[in-house]
């Protein structure tokens, strides 16, 4: 009688740890609402998770960035180990198409991670930012890329301070609020 009250009370409390579990996870990962995506520019997404390319569009969308490429890929081990930190994504650009590397997240981060990619497709269309041969100018400057640190640079910087916001109206077009 005692080992069965003890098989009951584990496996209820394995139950309740399941079930928490469960809806911790369902929690994390926001459902995304039915939207109607324009056509504004070309998404390719080849990875998994696929709302990425739906983040972005709406992203795009919401910036006014059109007629523009976007090609979205794994982020490798191999280009991770030439940044400092823990690096989430990383975007290149090369003969009019972006393309934009990133690790799988679920959608609040996903969202955050990239507004903050959008702003520096915003930043290459408009000319403020451009990348050569191991050069990067922003604004008329032009200085090595890896000169400074990653957060001293002032176009990551103008991409964080304007992500939150991008990141915000991202979430107002997507995200059900259940």
């Amino acid at each position: 009688m005692k080992n069965k009250v003890i098989k009951i009370l584990i496996a209820t409390i394995f139950l309740i740890v399941i079930i928490f579990l469960l809806l911790r996870i369902k929690g994390t990962n926001k459902q995304f609402r039915n939207v109607v995506l324009s056509e504004k520019n070309l998404i390719s997404n080849f990875v998994n998770p696929s709302y990425y390319d739906t983040i972005l569009m709406v992203g795009l969308d919401l910036m006014k960035i059109e007629n523009q490429s976007v090609v979205i890929r794994k982020l490798s081990e191999s280009a991770k180990g030439q940044f400092d930190g823990e690096l989430q994504a990383h975007l290149k650009y090369h003969e009019g198409v972006f393309y934009l590397f990133m690790n799988e997240h679920d959608r609040g981060e996903s969202i955050k991670i990239l507004a903050h990619e959008i702003i520096h497709i915003q930043q290459y269309s408009s000319g403020d930012l451009k990348y050569e041969k191991g050069l990067i100018t922003w604004m008329g400057n032009t200085t090595e890329l890896n000169s400074q640190p990653y957060e001293m640079r002032p176009w990551e910087n103008d991409a964080f301070d304007r992500a939150r916001a991008l990141s915000n109206n991202i979430e107002s077009v997507l995200v059900e609020n259940n």
